[in-house]
């Protein structure tokens, strides 16, 4: 193989690996102890542990948007949160549906 092609591939996972390891330092999602696991990850296996970290770290710090309904999938939940449901006269009035 070229050693320009091996240098290159070289260089390309060390500054992926460096980008990773710069995002999980800066990450609030992650304690001390499990950064430093994320970061024996990345180094011991450079590219499936970079993509799993990397991966991990943009689910979990996907930005929550104020004005976005979470659906549960089940449509009495509502019932249970009355902030959600401000103007539901039965919740008020304590009919929870039930005889």
């Amino acid at each position: 193989m070229n050693p320009s092609v091996l240098f290159g591939s070289g260089a390309m996972l060390v500054i992926v690996d460096l980008a990773v390891t710069i995002a999980i330092s800066r990450s609030a999602i992650y304690e001390p102890s499990q950064k430093r696991i994320q970061y024996l990850l990345i180094r011991l296996v450079p590219v499936v542990g970079a993509v799993v970290a990397w991966c991990v770290l943009r689910t979990q710090s996907e930005p929550f948007e104020a004005g976005k309904e979470i659906s549960t999938g089940n449509p009495h939940i509502a019932e249970n949160y009355p902030d959600r449901n401000e103007g539901n006269s039965s919740h008020d009035a304590g009919d929870h549906g039930g005889p």
